[in-house]
């Protein structure tokens, strides 16, 4: 254990000095490939913006190679998408603010590896929209420990805004590879997984990238040193406190994740409980002297108040104690005398029953 950190070091300077090699090896290696396939390897892809302004679309197309960027016709990109598309090109489209809701939202921290999930499941409640009518992309923006908070920015549009736009931008043979915001910079994608492109290019970024993973795996198996082997057995004990933390945070995860499948069964509850205002409102029609007018109405949860006057004010209570609709019927004040209709002025009160008469 004492030993741990001079060999930690030493790993870390070898690996250092591998990564040096592949550098190395790989440039040397592009030497040998002819122009056409050095620029394929090597080459920044070109990147084709386009903007969807209400119904309107304009495009721009950025160069990476000439660092040149210049506005193309729509009927242009429809004709040219062949080449476009034999090109090593990313299509970012990008919807005016207008088109989206960015909302800030709090989650358990221990939410953060399947935020995704938890976003989907509570978007009823955090916006306007289910899940399955919008489209939706997230990004980290705080972590709050000490109170186990996750703040995570939330982004949408809605479906049938994004579905026409994307139908029409592949009817012109161009798949895009990312839908943004405009102005909010491109790290955002609203593009849903099953309209993105399928197939990855041979020599796209992350082919190179997986290729060079692959060499310097092959490389490490052949040539690093069995001293390796003690720093991993030195760590081991670091990593089973590690683990029993994640167990700890995944015990925390399962609670809160009971608990926000408890809450829509509790939401449906009370909404079928509550009586509908249509029908309350019938019943006062229906119980409700003729000789009664009324001036003001307030309905505050399960608590009802009506104002107003009546040729026989004192018959209400009576009225609506019969009714099942409603309980605890009584005055608020006392009834007084109108002295331009000659009726009883009464302000009653009533609580509203839990379910309407069978």
């Amino acid at each position: 254990m004492m030993d741990s950190p001079g060999i930690m070091l030493k790993h870390l300077a070898f690996m250092a000095t591998l990564r040096d090699f592949q550098e190395w090896w790989l440039t040397g290696f592009g030497f040998l490939l002819p122009e056409a396939a050095q620029r394929r390897l090597w080459q920044t892809p070109d990147i084709l913006y386009i903007d969807a302004d209400l119904d309107l679309l304009s495009a721009r197309y950025l160069d990476a190679q000439l660092r040149q960027e210049r506005e193309l016709r729509i009927d242009e990109i429809r004709s040219r998408s062949e080449a476009l598309r034999g090109r090593d090109c990313n299509v970012i489209v990008r919807l005016p603010t207008s088109r989206v809701l960015i909302k800030a939202v709090l989650l358990p921290l221990a939410a953060e590896r399947n935020a995704r999930e938890v976003l989907a499941f509570d978007m009823d409640r955090q916006t306007p929209f289910t899940e399955d009518r919008i489209f939706f992309d997230y990004r980290v923006i705080g972590r709050d420990v000490e109170n186990d908070r996750l703040r995570v920015e939330l982004i949408l549009t809605r479906r049938d805004h994004l579905e026409p736009l994307l139908d029409q931008i592949n009817s012109m043979g161009i798949i895009p590879h990312r839908v943004t915001v405009q102005n909010e910079g491109a790290e955002w994608n609203l593009l849903p997984a099953a309209r993105r492109p399928a197939a990855m290019r041979l020599f796209s970024g992350r082919t190179r990238s997986l290729a060079g993973a692959a060499l310097a795996l092959v490389l490490a198996v052949l040539y690093v040193p069995p001293l390796t082997q003690t720093w991993r057995l030195s760590n081991l004990e670091e990593k089973v406190f590690a683990l029993r933390a994640q167990a700890t945070q995944a015990r925390a995860l399962r609670e809160e994740y009971q608990a926000l499948l408890a809450r829509p069964r509790f939401l449906a509850a009370a909404l079928d409980a509550r009586v509908p205002v249509i029908d309350i409102l019938n019943e006062l029609t229906i119980r409700l002297p003729n000789n009664t007018w009324i001036s003001q109405l307030a309905l505050r949860g399960d608590r009802i108040e009506l104002q107003g006057e009546s040729g026989a004010a004192g018959a209400i209570i009576e009225l609506l104690d019969q009714s099942g609709y409603f309980t605890d019927v009584q005055f608020s004040s006392a009834t007084t005398k109108s002295t331009a209709t000659n009726k009883d002025r009464f302000h009653v009160s009533a609580r509203v029953a839990p379910r309407p008469p069978e």
